[in-house]
């Protein structure tokens, strides 16, 4: 990860977003955040500490469970907020962000501006927005798709390895039996597109 308080890389990436929609306060001190792929943004900064704006780039967002397994959530891209709901007086979450592409943040350090931003009506209806637009794609998710072949295979390609462990913490995290899950598996197989690594793990064709 790389930072820079450049007046002129600022306001080249600056220009690229309706930050006069955004923000109604004046003279805030942005700073930019650039990130490599694989680079998960909420381990390198806190998002107590900052309010970051995706402007180039595309991350995923999981969720980090209890055995260390991941349950995507969605993918984000340009004018995503990240940090909203912990400025908004909310712990931390064990969800984790994963940089899919090179991705470049605008940041705002709340030491210096939270009081400010608390008091800006453009901003709190920004963050209103991002919060609503984060829980429909949650809500979406959970229905986008239909069968269990689909879930897994949406799964394996979310999941950083692409592969599948143990059968049955994974069939509850797709909400179904292991019977299913392991039909599911079959069929995904013989298609060509999941092959067996072991006891119990299924990796997604194509991938080391």
């Amino acid at each position: 990860m790389k930072s820079t308080r450049d007046p002129r890389i600022l306001s080249r990436y600056l220009s690229r977003c309706p930050v006069s929609q955004w923000f109604s306060t004046p003279d805030l001190p942005f700073v930019l955040f650039q990130y490599e792929k694989g680079e998960c943004i909420d381990q390198l900064r806190s998002p107590d500490d900052y309010i970051q704006i995706i402007v180039q780039g595309q991350a995923r967002i999981y969720t980090l469970r209890a055995d260390g397994s991941y349950s995507p959530l969605h993918r984000v891209g340009p004018f995503t907020v990240l940090g909203d709901v912990e400025f908004c007086g909310q712990p931390a979450s064990s969800n984790r962000v994963e940089v899919t592409a090179p991705t470049a943040c605008l940041a705002l350090p709340l030491s210096l501006c939270r009081d400010k931003l608390e008091q800006d009506t453009l901003f709190l209806r920004f963050l209103l927005h991002s919060l609503s637009q984060k829980l429909t794609d949650f809500s979406t998710s959970e229905s986008a798709f239909s069968t269990v072949e689909e879930k897994t295979l949406a799964l394996l390609r979310q999941t950083p390895t692409h592969t599948l462990q143990n059968v049955e913490q994974t069939s509850f995290q797709l909400r179904c039996s292991s019977r299913q899950l392991l039909r599911a598996l079959k069929t995904l197989r013989e298609k060509g597109l999941v092959e067996k690594k072991g006891r119990g793990a299924y990796r997604l064709c194509g991938h080391p």
